[in-house]
């Protein structure tokens, strides 16, 4: 299983596969996720292998998940949560027959659902992009004063790049927070690395 969870193309066709309960042809699984046919082999490959998807026989063979694995949840977990979530958003925006079309602009995403998307399909599509943003982590960043000769300059870092003496000298302070309109906090810094985790539903006191 350690093999699986190393993988990125195994994580990617798992979110793939569960748009597609009923199952998906190789072809179809890579192109959605937009890699090359023989890097899909591979992953398929290793999650049969690995028991949490099986291979139809037939002339046209067609990959699902097992949906009695009892590991099935947790997988899906792992895969939305240690993808890039703009990756995991496009493979599962991708493998959704519920969209007639999907595109992303400087806004975010542009869906059309397909006038024949089936109920479950849609259904599907939801659960995968809220496991998506239920993972969903974005990184923090640290402005230090420099001194260059006789000039001061503001240098801005990602903060797990800032060296560990340079964070000891003063505890980095968050200057923001993200509500809702119910006062409820949306961003909250949840360790000291730098990391902010996207939480729901958390009273302000």
């Amino acid at each position: 299983m350690a093999h699986l969870v190393r993988s990125r193309r195994a994580l990617e066709l798992l979110l793939a596969l569960e748009q597609r309960p009923e199952g998906a042809r190789l072809a179809e699984l890579a192109r959605s996720g937009n890699m090359p046919l023989s890097a899909g082999q591979t992953g398929v490959g290793l999650l049969v292998a690995e028991g949490i998807a099986e291979r139809t026989t037939g002339v046209r063979p067609h990959y699902r998940i097992r949906p009695e694995h009892p590991l099935r949840e947790a997988l899906l977990n792992v895969a939305a949560r240690s993808l890039p979530p703009e990756r995991a958003i496009q493979v599962v925006l991708g493998a959704s027959p519920a969209l007639e079309f999907a595109a992303q602009d400087s806004r975010g995403y542009i869906l059309v659902r397909s006038p024949l998307a089936e109920p479950s399909q849609i259904v599907a599509l939801k659960h995968g992009l809220e496991r998506v943003r239920s993972g969903l982590r974005l990184s923090a960043e640290i402005e230090t004063v420099m001194k260059f000769m006789r000039d001061y300059q503001i240098v801005r870092q990602p903060l797990p790049l800032v060296e560990a003496t340079a964070r000891t000298r003063a505890a980095p302070e968050c200057r923001y927070a993200v509500v809702d309109g119910d006062g409820r906090v949306d961003l909250l810094l949840n360790d000291g690395n730098g990391s902010y985790a996207l939480l729901r539903n958390v009273s302000v006191r």
